[in-house]
């Protein structure tokens, strides 16, 4: 099934129509989730350090300032990638790779943990990375379906 969405094409400067597959919308909406979770999850890291610090209990606050920037910068990465007329499945891949490693490395986390988090800390890192798995998954379903 097709759908046509309207589209600015900026290198023209004219409107065009676009024909969207529902595999590239369900892309687009798994990526644009990503990008919306990515940035809340940054900004709060960035706003709120010292609140998160002590809820998950870190001593060193300005590490979560350090991941909120990383996650904005992601951010950008998945936007630039929303904003091309076609996806490029190695750049997706490359998203599917990157949310993977913030799972392992929340994982690992979990089970070493280095900077000895308080049981709530635990939760926070859990959820984050459950949420993140949810959208490796349904990115990488999405993938697929585009290209069969």
């Amino acid at each position: 099934m097709v759908c046509i969405e309207l589209l600015w094409y900026d290198e023209v400067d004219v409107l065009i129509y676009s024909v969207m597959r529902n595999e590239e919308k369900n892309l687009r909406g798994a990526l644009i989730a990503n990008a919306v979770f990515s940035f809340i999850s940054g900004l709060l890291f960035i706003v709120l350090p010292q609140q998160l610090a002590q809820l998950m209990g870190l001593v060193y606050p300005h590490w979560l300032i350090f991941i909120g920037v990383g996650l904005l910068g992601f951010v950008v990465t998945i936007l630039l990638l929303l904003f091309k007329p076609r996806f490029i499945p190695s750049q997706v891949k490359a998203i599917i790779y990157l949310d993977w490693g913030w799972v392992i490395g929340s994982m690992l986390f979990i089970l070493i943990d280095p900077l000895h988090f308080t049981l709530k800390g635990l939760v926070i890192v859990a959820m984050l990375a459950m949420v993140v798995a949810t959208l490796a998954i349904w990115q990488g379903k999405a993938l697929r379906k585009l290209q069969n």
